[in-house]
């Protein structure tokens, strides 16, 4: 869950139960009121049981971010 750093890249996680569609929201800066990048993560590819996971190549740590999730 939440962020880890690899070759290449960071992972992303985080538990959703009732979420559609989920958002993983990249910022530049702590006090930036929207994200620089929004990365859609598609159920079919991003999503296993609850858990919703990507890799983003080329984010280091440190890396701002949050999530934004669709449903009830």
């Amino acid at each position: 869950m939440g962020s880890r750093p690899l070759a290449g890249g960071t992972s992303f996680s985080v538990y959703s139960r009732a979420a559609r569609r989920v958002e993983l929201l990249l910022f530049d800066h702590v006090d930036d009121a929207r994200p620089a990048q929004v990365i859609g993560l598609d159920a079919p590819e991003h999503r296993t049981w609850h858990y919703w996971h990507a890799f983003v190549r080329d984010v280091r740590p440190g890396q701002l971010y949050a999530y934004r999730a669709h449903g009830d």
